[in-house]
């Protein structure tokens, strides 16, 4: 039992390593993306050195990357929500096909199921709370 419990831990955690290294390669990608789109805005600007709108999209997409870069940390707040429900969907189908103690069995299946209530439950709040923002500001 100690022996498939630690097995289960390590692929939580290798999971979770790996939900990371996503995100940060995502960021990247989003990164390089726009300053290749900057470049070729300024390109374009260079050419019509009155186009206002392209200053202003070059000023925003320095912005973009700027929060992106600043990104570069841990997971947010609804990159771990997602990740940990990920993570235990992926150990609750593990653990259907694996041979597992059947006190490991009921733990993981217990622990899914608060994971997969808390995400829903917190996406809906969010949304109620968006909703709620926007009639406040309708008065």
């Amino acid at each position: 039992m100690g022996l498939q419990a630690m097995h289960l831990i390590v692929l939580f955690i290798s999971l979770l390593i790996g939900l990371e290294l996503i995100g940060q390669l995502k960021r990247k990608y989003l990164v390089n993306k726009l300053i290749s789109l900057k470049k070729e805005l300024k390109m374009e600007e260079n050419n019509n050195s009155e186009n206002e709108y392209n200053k202003n999209l070059i000023k925003n997409i320095d912005d973009k990357c700027i929060n992106l870069i600043s990104e570069d940390k841990l997971l947010d707040t609804k990159e771990v929500r997602r990740s940990l429900t990920i993570i235990m969907t992926i150990l609750y189908i593990y653990t259907l096909f694996e041979p597992v103690d059947e006190k490991i069995f009921s733990s993981v299946q217990m622990i899914f199921g608060i994971v997969i209530a808390f995400y829903f439950g917190s996406r809906a709040i969010e949304g109620g709370l968006k909703i709620y923002e926007k009639f406040k500001k309708l008065k």
